[in-house]
């Protein structure tokens, strides 16, 4: 017997310019800024492996959760893979999420108790438009974060951040947690 649905008809998506964020880009690092102290045993066995990985010619493959891009060091990442150091990005589904809404609004994340309180946690318009982007990608033969880096690469970034998945769409992909993330949206029907 399969379980019932909840009928997504009756939920009301909000437009992102009601939604509290709590990261917005001026909190981002810029290449320029002074580098914040870190230190970690095994910093530099991972910096000698990624160097003799690509001076050997193999790729450099770097699996991400979303914190990365929460931590505002996309700039970084963009810029190694410019350089060639990183050759590939993935991220998790909550990933391209925040990197769709800081290239839409400059903004993102959403204070998750708060508003699974208020029963508002996720229900964005202009997020679901992802599965739209998602969608056509997968019409058009492109995976996931490609179809997103596509989306947004065509003009959905009036805040100009260098987001990973639009500047480097070929190279960045996200899971199917992405999918399942939205899953809720009244337009996901199609997925």
């Amino acid at each position: 017997m399969p379980f019932p649905q909840f009928d997504r008809s009756k939920l009301r998506l909000k437009p992102l310019s009601e939604r509290v964020h709590d990261l917005s880009l001026d909190r981002f690092y810029r290449l320029d800024d002074p580098i914040p102290p870190f230190d970690h045993p095994a910093l530099d066995a991972i910096a000698d492996r990624i160097i003799r990985a690509r001076r050997n010619g193999a790729p450099v493959l770097m699996l991400m959760g979303a914190h990365v891009i929460r931590a505002g060091v996309s700039r970084f990442l963009i810029d190694l893979m410019e350089r060639g150091i990183l050759t590939h990005i993935a991220m998790n589904g909550a990933g391209p999420i925040h990197d769709f809404e800081l290239a839409l609004i400059g903004a993102t994340t959403e204070s998750v108790a708060r508003y699974i309180r208020e029963g508002q946690f996720g229900l964005w318009e202009e997020t679901s438009w992802l599965n739209d982007a998602i969608k056509r990608g997968y019409e058009e033969g492109l995976g996931m974060g490609e179809a997103i880096g596509k989306f947004i690469a065509e003009g959905t970034s009036p805040q100009g951040h260098q987001h990973l998945s639009g500047r480097l769409s070929a190279e960045s992909s996200c899971d199917g947690a992405c999918r399942h993330r939205l899953r809720h949206h009244p337009r996901t029907s199609q997925l």
